[in-house]
């Protein structure tokens, strides 16, 4: 009788063992999947130089700005945004504005409407500039249509701003200049897009979400490869 006990202690410690290792394994290879995804996400940033030409006010832009941040914050992308003032004489004083535009670097402008927009381009409220490869880092906003939209909707024009420029940037990111039926990359927003817009819901889809990672992860180590090869490089 006592050797069967004995038996199933020894039985019973050896589960406990393997439970235990399980756990542990099952807990490492949790904590590396959390560590892995939040390197990643600090990985998964864009800068945008931001040129305003249309003089918003400065309230308004820093609410655009931090609007649009937690937009792509809930896409697992960080942004930086980089003021690129214009003088009066149309000439952009910041120095690192002038300077050749990163993988992972985009230039949007902020413009006023004049009768000199392209025909095909009167009727919206931003663009995106898209060549043929569907890589491309430009895009520009009518901000009238932006303080349009908002007395329309009755949101405050920091957020119809901020999700002007997920949109555009978003187009960037995409690669294509279609538009989703639904969400923040719908063609056409009505009341229901700013009331949405006003509650933070107004977002990328879960399928343009993974698009959009992807793309800018692959920018960003794009981006890295020739930094690693020019310090590796013989002086």
């Amino acid at each position: 009788m006592r050797r069967k006990r004995s038996v199933i202690a020894i039985q019973a410690a050896r589960f406990g063992c393997l439970l235990g290792l399980s756990l542990l394994l099952v807990f490492d290879s949790s904590s590396w999947a959390k560590e892995r995804a939040s390197e990643e996400n600090s990985e998964a940033r864009i800068t945008v130089r931001v040129f305003n030409y249309a003089e918003v006010a400065s309230r308004a832009l820093e609410e655009g700005q931090k609007e649009a941040s937690k937009i792509f914050r809930k896409a697992g992308v960080e942004t930086t945004w980089v003021d690129c003032q214009v003088t009066a004489e149309k000439k952009v004083t910041n120095p690192a504005c002038q300077e050749p535009l990163g993988h992972a670097e985009f230039a949007l402008r902020i413009l006023p409407r004049t009768n000199a927009v392209p025909p095909g381009l009167r009727d919206n409220i931003g663009f995106a500039f898209l060549p043929p490869d569907g890589r491309g880092s430009m895009a520009g906003i009518f901000y009238d249509l932006v303080e349009g939209l908002a007395g329309l909707g009755g949101t405050s024009r920091g957020v119809v701003l901020a999700h002007t420029l997920a949109h555009e940037i978003g187009h960037l990111l995409l690669g294509t200049s279609a538009h989703s039926p639904r969400g923040l990359m719908r063609g056409g927003w009505v009341k229901e897009e700013l009331r949405q817009a006003a509650m933070g819901n107004l977002l990328f889809t879960p399928e343009q979400i993974e698009h959009i990672r992807a793309e800018v992860l692959e920018r960003v180590r794009g981006e890295e490869m020739p930094r690693a090869a020019r310090a590796n490089a013989p002086e």
